[in-house]
């Protein structure tokens, strides 16, 4: 991702679910924020396979283990990639947000550490 502007970001992603496979150049916006508690995601894209639509709330909250996060979200599809059914949909956006929160546990992590010393 790319800023843009201001909670602005422009991606280029490339996802194949099933026999669609595409790459969607997108943009996604940052909106409704009420730091540290919650943001709304706004993510529209369009490719080979069609196109893609959806709003999605973050909402973060203490946790004794760190930080706790919730979200919820709705996203319409279309073109080559609807045809592909409900399940498959479900399941990949499973595996995307699942992937999502990874990397970022891996970048928070990353950007916790001190620097190492060199010998």
């Amino acid at each position: 991702m790319e800023a843009t502007g201001p909670d602005q970001y422009q991606a280029v992603l490339t996802v194949g679910i099933a026999v669609v496979k595409g790459k969607y150049t997108g943009s996604v916006r940052l909106s409704d924020k009420e730091p540290p508690q919650r943001f709304r995601l706004q993510v529209e894209g369009k490719g080979t396979g069609g196109f893609v639509q959806g709003s999605g709330l973050l909402e973060l909250a203490e946790d004794a283990e760190g930080t706790k996060v919730t979200y919820q979200g709705d996203v319409q599809v279309g073109g080559p990639i609807a045809s592909i059914g409900q399940r498959l949909l479900d399941g990949a956006a499973k595996m995307m947000v699942g992937h999502f929160f990874t990397a970022v546990n891996t970048q928070l992590a990353t950007a916790s550490r001190p620097p190492q010393a060199l010998d």
